[in-house]
């Protein structure tokens, strides 16, 4: 990073706590992080002021780590990305190895007055409030099945990725596979805008009164189609088997999204939202270009 050395709002995930719910074969496991106040690092530099290494985002390899072992609960050195289900009991406590770890965002350095960096506790309360009521949901959805013994088995995996975490942005996107006779897919996305404390809706990416929907919508669609027509990929667009009532029109305003380690936007769809199951959960990267001019920061979206 280049330019006047800047303190700005360091956040990372690297607490978490697990739970578990488990009878027979049938099982439900989650993976939680918890974003909390930490210390801040000075921007402008090589972008790292402290002992603890900014993550990797996910996509580099297959996106989620590897699981860790329930033989040896304790926690890596260096927080993790992503997220996977463990046994850790998942209970509070302080210097248990089995207990919650979670994400941080920082105290201000010595000498900064309260105007100069934005109150963000209560950006810290709604993310880890809002990531928790995803976890409830997933789980009453996991019980719903479970209570009717689909085949005698029931699973569940909630875990996370962070993909995006830098001076601006913590960006965590859940996933959640359930396991039911046949298997189903759930995405959730959270993001955190450090510098004013706000957890972000993809509508707050953009100027009041842009077209963000239909831009957005028409590049979508663009892709769909060529994705479609090259024979990799089949969704419900206009012009195939699909009735009209079941083909992609727009995106929601509130539509699910996360930024990528490179600062794209990446859209995000249910399972059979816009496709057919078999092309699980489809992404598609909106192009850097269509978005010029709408966004409220250049900085969030480049």
């Amino acid at each position: 990073m280049g330019g006047t050395p800047e303190w700005g709002l360091f956040s990372d995930v690297f607490n978490r706590r697990t739970e578990s719910i488990q009878w027979g074969d049938t099982a439900f496991y989650a993976d939680v992080p918890r974003v909390e106040k930490a210390g801040f690092l000075q921007a402008g530099t090589s972008g790292v002021a402290s002992d603890l290494d900014l993550p990797e985002c996910a996509g580099a390899s297959d996106g989620v780590a590897d699981a860790p072992q329930k033989e040896s609960p304790t926690p890596s050195i260096d927080p993790p990305a992503s997220g996977t289900i463990s046994w850790e009991s998942g209970s509070e406590g302080e210097g248990d190895a089995s207990a919650p770890i979670a994400p941080v965002v920082p105290k201000p350095p010595d000498g900064a007055s309260e105007g100069e960096v934005p109150n963000i506790s209560e950006g810290i309360d709604d993310i880890n409030r809002q990531m928790e009521e995803y976890v409830e949901s997933m789980r009453s959805e996991f019980l719903w099945y479970a209570a009717r013994k689909y085949q005698g088995y029931v699973g569940m995996d909630v875990t996370y990725v962070v993909t995006r975490n830098d001076e601006s942005l913590l960006s965590i996107r859940f996933d959640a596979t359930l396991n039911a006779g046949g298997s189903g897919q759930y995405c959730r996305t959270f993001t955190l805008d450090k510098r004013t404390g706000s957890v972000l809706k993809l509508g707050n990416l953009f100027r009041d009164g842009s077209d963000y929907v239909g831009v957005i919508s028409g590049d979508v669609l663009r892709q769909m189609t060529e994705q479609v027509n090259a024979g990799i990929a089949d969704y419900f667009i206009p012009g195939g088997i699909w009735s009209p009532d079941e083909c992609f029109t727009k995106i929601d305003t509130d539509q699910e999204f996360y930024l990528d380690g490179d600062n794209h936007l990446v859209i995000v769809f249910e399972e059979y939202a816009v496709a057919p199951g078999k092309e699980g959960m489809p992404e598609f990267t909106v192009g850097d270009d269509l978005l010029a001019g709408m966004l409220r920061s250049t900085s969030l979206v480049r």
